[in-house]
């Protein structure tokens, strides 16, 4: 039988809703397995681990840490086709491998906050090298690049989640984390900790906004997580007393910042010193920084 016209309008109506209704059931399947429907308002959901909310002490203590923070921002393997903008802030992987081999030689081991945060507040012991490891921006390299050769180091980090990059669905761009990846992540022993809602810095110009953007982060975080987060890591790696104040009120017990130095201190456990590691640095550059 020979196709009419309307056969054929309707032949292709029927395809473009069946192709419609696969690519938003495909979306939907990757939403959910990042923990939401995309029809709803994101709702807290079941926790990863158990984490109990914390207070920072008044008055507070004044012991000290010998504990490095390393502070990258997005690991990666370069394909020489970056701006120099974001070729500036990234980390080779293989770079990055020879950086965890010599920290593993040197006999340092990766701790969490919260082993920070109970040796700097309650006396807590540490390793005899203890390091963290915390990664900036949100960028997919720390899941997908940096934590499967930390895993085979056995070593743990820090994911610092600017929520307003994060993603529900793996396509909506290919160099962003997504929900899943902070869940799954985290479920593999790493910490989460807030990078605001955008990486403008929150001092200067932008303290006026800190205390909604540190708000906001967190609430945001604490839905995908299902429990709660205290851990910051500001943006740009710029604080200074105004934003640390905004972090304190806003319910942070510890926040990170780019600065010089090793020694983190419980009087000072929202402005903690962390080393920046960018494409300049190199384990030689380690050997300086952490050199005994």
């Amino acid at each position: 039988m020979r196709a009419t016209p309307a056969m054929l309008v309707l032949t292709l109506l029927t395809a473009v809703v069946i192709g419609g209704s696969w690519w938003l059931g495909r979306d939907r399947v990757e939403t959910a397995r990042a923990g939401a429907d995309p029809d709803q308002p994101a709702q807290a959901l079941e926790s990863t681990r158990e984490v109990a909310a914390l207070a920072l002490p008044d008055p507070l203590p004044q012991t000290t840490a010998d504990v490095p923070i390393l502070l990258y921002q997005r690991v990666s393997v370069v394909t020489g086709e970056e701006e120099p903008a974001l070729l500036a802030k990234t980390v080779e992987a293989q770079e990055f491998q020879l950086q965890l081999e010599w920290l593993k030689g040197e006999g340092y081991e990766t701790i969490s906050l919260l082993e920070l945060y109970k040796a700097l507040m309650e006396g807590g012991t540490l390793p005899e090298k203890p390091v963290v490891l915390a990664f900036m921006g949100g960028y997919r390299g720390t899941a997908s690049v940096a934590a499967p050769r930390m895993a085979d180091a056995e070593l743990i980090g820090v994911v610092c989640s600017v929520t307003g990059k994060l993603l529900r669905r793996r396509a909506a761009s290919p160099d962003r984390l997504t929900w899943g990846m902070l869940r799954e992540l985290e479920a593999r022993g790493w910490d989460i900790a807030s990078e605001t809602t955008a990486e403008e810095p929150i001092t200067g110009k932008g303290a006026a906004e800190a205390p909604e953007r540190l708000s906001a982060s967190q609430a945001k975080l604490e839905k995908i997580l299902g429990h709660p987060v205290q851990w910051l890591c500001y943006p740009g790696g710029a604080a200074d007393a105004t934003a640390a104040e905004a972090a304190r009120a806003a319910g942070y017990v510890l926040g990170i910042a780019a600065g010089e130095g090793t020694d983190q201190s419980a009087a000072s456990p929202l402005e903690l010193r962390a080393i920046p590691v960018d494409n300049k640095t190199g384990v030689r550059d380690l050997t300086d920084l952490l050199g005994d």
